[in-house]
Order: structure tokens, then sequence, then C-alpha cells
């Protein structure tokens, strides 16, 4: 299980939480994958129900190739299909590189 909490002055604190599931991939799977390109990867992940993997290769393909309209495209698909609209077409942001 995560959570996330956000505090702003003197107001309750924002909350979010969710879990997440650990699970092996199938043989017939990872091997697709191996053999895939990155884009054929994030719609394997996606038939699969692959959530975190398919929005992270996606991610990545985006910030490799910013001015992609076709990854913008595909981008705004995916949050949309997971109830993920209202944040789709915020603008990606770079990785942390420092541990706070």
């Amino acid at each position: 299980q995560w959570f996330f909490s956000v505090y702003c002055a003197e107001e309750a604190p924002i909350m979010v939480t969710g879990w997440v599931e650990r699970i092996e991939l199938n043989s017939s799977l990872a091997a697709k994958l191996q053999q895939a390109t990155p884009r054929e990867q994030v719609a394997l992940y996606q038939k699969a129900n692959l959530w975190h993997e398919a929005i992270t290769t996606l991610a990545q393909l985006r910030r490799q190739k910013p001015d992609d309209g076709s990854l913008k495209t595909e981008w705004l698909n995916l949050l949309q299909s997971i109830d993920l609209k209202a944040i789709a077409p915020e603008p990606l942001t770079a990785m942390l590189s420092q541990t706070f």
C-alpha cells in the first residue's frame, strides 16, 4: 500500500492512497517484451493491464523525444483510459536525482 499527503498551511491535508500488486511475468509476455520496441512494449503492457510499466515506458519515450506529437497523443490516450484525464495534459517533469 502507498499513500501521498499534501499539507498546506492550516488546512487539513489532502491524501490519496493505493495498492500495488507485484506479479511475475508469464514466459510468453516476457519473450514478446524482449523482442518488442519500447513503443510496442507500451501496448503489450497495456494489454496485460500492467499500468505502471506502460506509463513508465511511455514517459521515458516522451522524455527522449519531447517534440514527438504521436507520443503525446499516446500519453493522453493512455492516461484517459485509466481515469487520469485531469493530469494527462500536464507536462512531464525530470526524475528526481537526489535524496531528501
